[in-house]
């Protein structure tokens, strides 16, 4: 069976380091954990597996995370993937109401306004697919604009977390895929 992994972000130099692109950083992890990838492109940055999942296939849409719905949509269509079973889709996001570091797997909430989350709404409903919620609330996060922190880089202490994240984030994928949705998120909703 396909499955297909979604990592959240903004395309361009100016959101790279950005809190908005974790979802691209743990794709970009997973990447580098599993070098036997394939990578291709279309209007997303698509990554097939090889080997052991020969069906998953990763993506970076590259059009901006609050219109990722018509990239999410031609994936979809593409590789013909089936839009009623929940467990074949996994989107990757920040998310400003969890602590910093912090993993939620879920299926069927609401977006929390994240425009991202409401724009992969448009194609595929709520309760269709999971989503790794990744914590991005931070020491400046009741002070700043919420457009403007999640646009923030991160703090040198937050960037010396971020391995250790991440490498938490790829574990979690593997588990979802290895696994299922629901022994990850069993696993990994709990406070690391």
């Amino acid at each position: 069976m396909k499955k297909l992994i979604i990592g959240l972000g903004n395309p361009g130099k100016k959101y790279q380091a950005t809190r908005h692109n974790l979802g691209f950083m743990a794709i970009e992890a997973y990447l580098n954990a599993f070098p036997e990838l394939r990578r291709l492109r279309a209007n997303a940055h698509l990554h097939c597996k090889l080997s052991e999942n020969p069906g998953l296939i990763l993506a970076q849409p590259t059009t901006f995370m609050n219109n990722s719905a018509s990239a999410i949509e031609s994936i979809i269509d593409y590789y013909k993937l089936d839009r009623t079973k929940p467990d074949t889709i996994l989107e990757l996001h920040d998310d400003l109401d969890i602590p910093f570091g912090q993993i939620k797997i879920q299926k069927g909430h609401g977006s929390a306004g994240h425009k991202g989350v409401i724009s992969t709404m448009e194609v595929l409903p709520h309760d269709s697919f999971w989503r790794m919620r990744i914590g991005i609330a931070g020491a400046t996060k009741d002070t700043t604009p919420g457009d403007a922190y999640v646009l923030s880089t991160f703090s040198r202490e937050e960037n010396a977390a971020l391995p250790a994240i991440m490498a938490r984030a790829v574990e979690a994928m593997q588990t979802f895929l290895t696994e299922g949705p629901e022994k990850a998120a069993q696993i990994y909703n709990q406070k690391p």
